[in-house]
């Protein structure tokens, strides 16, 4: 075998701890997409689309999205590595090929991150402010007009990436439980404000009236309906125009995939998976049908908000801007909007905790193949890759840049470099029972119909859908997110270039690892 007699990865084993369970899938599957498109798509797009176009619109979207998903995990379940399916990526296809797209993910990850945490702390502004105006404390709104300015935004995305940092440092027995707990608080609030609106709905008009004054739910109404405001009804177009918002609903939903190393009964990813994108499809879908049951209202402030802010600022000075919070808390009461503050950071720490350690394990695991500078294979004494933690931190800041651009850029940017891989990851698929023989029959998921492999049926599909996603990713690339990217990937480049320096110095080249599977 190529290699034999010395060391061709940078270790003999991976160093990371295995704690994670089927459950821990199943929830940052959930955790990571279902993030602020959940708390706020739905009822902020109500009055253009309606109900049902929104609702048909995330089924739609979660079809497309879980072929390639489901591509990733049996790659996963294949050979279960952290870096999610990247190590087997770079054995199917040449491994320079596979780095490239790695090196783009764990930057736009890192991006995601700190566009993340800047949303973060505008958030928390905001429901600070929002509080401050229920209770009329003109303290409260003052520091929630501080929290929500520019240099509270970027000190406080700082903090709270210092505190991701923290979390990552005593590795995946921590993050297991840290998740679990913030997961179920988050979650427990947003499903009573769910059941809220389903339960309010016949008397949610006098609720509304009770928190913002009396007659305005009414005058919100007559107001939209006399400046020419209809409910949408349902139609195919209206369908199409919501389509791709739905599909990016579900992006990060594969972070699970880049921590594979630290799973036990790895090889069960795709069941547990699926079980995750379903309950998410399940959220959005209440939702939208919580939000549904009082659109009339709800439609009429969207329309008000974006359509004419100052006529609605006439009746509610100083609107908040649409969100399920914002009408679910009109029916509870009024020390509940008090807890939203704090629940508000707890929802978006539950998604960055998965998508900032996920993304770490990518360096990780490039690192441990030697295409990526070794320093971050290296694990501490609680099986943590402590060198890619920092790398990803450190990335955060450029998403801090980006945060100060168009929406248009970062945007863009964010789903190219998170999403260009999908159909990669297809071709892998598709070809993987065919170029890898060796590996593939030493694999769970040897399932065939009619002769034909499973995998390659579903990579095929994979191909189509991702080749879908990255064309539409590039029709809608701004001319500074290109420049951006393509600076990005030069350095990335570089970066490789000089560890393919230091292996050749040390007599190791590519074909000597990727001709072996990696050591667990």
């Amino acid at each position: 075998m190529a290699g034999a007699g010395k060391l061709v990865f940078a270790r003999k084993a991976s160093g990371l701890v295995r704690e994670l369970t089927p459950l821990d899938v199943v929830i940052w599957a959930i955790a990571a997409p279902a993030i602020t498109g959940f708390l706020y798509f739905a009822p902020q797009s109500l009055y253009m689309y309606g109900v049902t176009s929104i609702m048909i619109a995330y089924i739609l979207g979660l079809a497309v999205f879980i072929i390639p998903l489901l591509a990733i995990g049996f790659l996963v379940s294949a050979m279960p590595r952290a870096g999610g399916a990247f190590p087997i990526l770079s054995r199917i296809f040449p491994p320079s090929l596979s780095y490239l797209f790695a090196w783009s993910l764990l930057v736009g990850r890192g991006i995601v991150t700190g566009i993340l945490s800047a949303t973060a702390m505008i958030l928390l502004g905001s429901y600070v402010d929002f509080y401050g105006m229920v209770i009329h404390s003109s303290s409260l709104v003052a520091i929630g007009s501080a929290i929500s300015s520019f240099q509270g935004m970027v000190i406080g995305a700082i903090i709270l990436v210092a505190v991701l940092w923290v979390i990552g440092i005593f590795g995946a027995k921590v993050m297991k439980w840290f998740e679990r707990i913030i997961f179920t608080l988050g979650m427990a609030f947003i499903i009573i404000l769910i059941a809220s609106l389903f339960v309010a709905a016949p008397h949610y008009t006098s609720m509304f009236d009770s928190m913002w004054g009396a007659g305005v739910a009414e005058a919100i109404i007559s107001k939209a309906a006399a400046l020419g405001y209809t409910m949408p009804a349902f139609s195919l177009g209206l369908v199409a125009g919501v389509f791709f918002v739905a599909v990016f609903s579900y992006g990060g939903s594969d972070t699970i995939t880049f921590v594979s190393g630290e799973v036990r009964n790895a090889r069960r990813f795709a069941i547990s998976f699926v079980t995750g994108l379903l309950l998410v499809l399940a959220l959005y879908i209440a939702t939208t049908a919580a939000t549904g049951v009082v659109s009339k209202l709800i439609a009429s402030y969207d329309f008000l908000f974006y359509q004419h802010p100052a006529v609605l600022r006439s009746i509610v000075p100083a609107a908040p801007a649409p969100s399920l919070p914002l009408f679910a808390l009109s029916t509870l009461p009024i020390w509940v909007s008090a807890l939203m503050v704090g629940i508000i950071l707890i929802w978006m720490l539950k998604a960055l905790v998965p998508i900032f350690l996920g993304a770490a394990r990518v360096p990780f695991s490039m690192a441990y193949d030697r295409t990526f500078p070794m320093v971050f294979a290296r694990t501490n004494r609680y099986g943590s890759p402590i060198w890619s933690n920092t790398l990803i931190a450190v990335i955060t800041l450029l998403g801090l840049y980006l945060y100060t651009f168009k929406v248009s850029v970062f945007l863009s940017l964010t789903t190219l470099f998170g999403l260009s891989y999908f159909w990669l990851v297809g071709l892998a698929a598709l070809m993987f029972p065919f170029v890898r023989k060796d590996i593939f029959e030493k694999t769970p998921i040897q399932w065939k119909v009619a002769g034909f492999p499973v995998i390659s049926i579903i990579g095929l599909l994979a191909l189509g859908t991702g080749l879908f996603i990255f064309t539409y990713l590039i029709s809608e690339l701004t001319v500074q997110a290109m420049v951006i990217y393509v600076i990005v990937l030069a350095i990335g480049l570089i970066v490789h270039m000089y560890q393919l320096h230091h292996n050749e110095a040390e007599g190791v080249s590519l074909s000597d690892i990727y001709a072996n599977l990696p050591p667990e």
